[in-house]
């Protein structure tokens, strides 16, 4: 459970870097410069990728522990809030509000998934928790560092080609560095290719 929770937490650290970086990159890239002011919505989804995708993992867990109505609780808990928000963020600030009142719904749900599930099974929470911050580090230095390689490249197949190695690289780095769960995976992973090479071998 902890490494496939770290991998996932690895590859949503990676995507939401990509999309927080090079959100405008890949609206022009994909539509065209016309729209271009996509890229601050496809900016405020990252993060509700990001959040959503924590939550999610987090859910079969909980549901595991005390079944489907504790998390269809949750869920209509959650619903209310982006409700609220929904109306008052899209009157003033249009598509963007839309996107943020999706994002902080899925933020207070990641928190809440957490919160439940350190109730229940503490040292796996603090596992997951773990690795929550984690993958946030590594999405904030993978935008960091592919910033820097970006900076003075103008075309955009290039800054998207060169942005998105670079945050690829740091933030796996990263998650390798900081998760032991991640780790293991990999070395297990590692092991299993060994031990086919070796069948093939002999």
């Amino acid at each position: 459970m902890s490494g496939l929770f770290a991998i996932s937490s690895t590859l949503l650290a990676v995507t939401t870097a990509l999309l927080l970086l090079l959100g405008n990159e890949i609206i022009v890239f994909l539509y065209g410069t016309k729209w271009t002011a996509a890229g601050a919505i496809l900016r405020i989804l990252a993060l509700l990728v990001f959040c959503k995708g924590h939550a999610t993992l987090v859910s079969p867990l909980l549901i595991s522990m005390r079944g489907i109505a504790p998390d269809v609780k949750l869920k209509l808990f959650e619903a209310a809030i982006f409700l609220v928000l929904l109306y008052p963020l899209t009157i003033r600030y249009g598509a963007v509000g839309a996107a943020s009142a999706g994002a902080v719904a899925f933020f207070i749900s990641m928190i809440n998934r957490l919160r439940v599930a350190s109730s229940l099974l503490p040292n796996i929470s603090q596992t997951m928790l773990r690795t929550v911050l984690s993958a946030a580090a590594a999405c904030v230095l993978g935008i960091a560092w592919g910033a820097l390689a970006i900076r003075s490249v103008e075309s955009i197949p290039r800054r998207l080609i060169l942005g998105g190695s670079v945050i690829a690289l740091i933030a796996t780095g990263v998650m390798l560095a900081l998760s032991p769960q991640l780790r293991m995976e990999l070395s297990r992973f590692l092991s299993v290719g060994q031990a086919a090479r070796k069948r093939e071998t002999g």
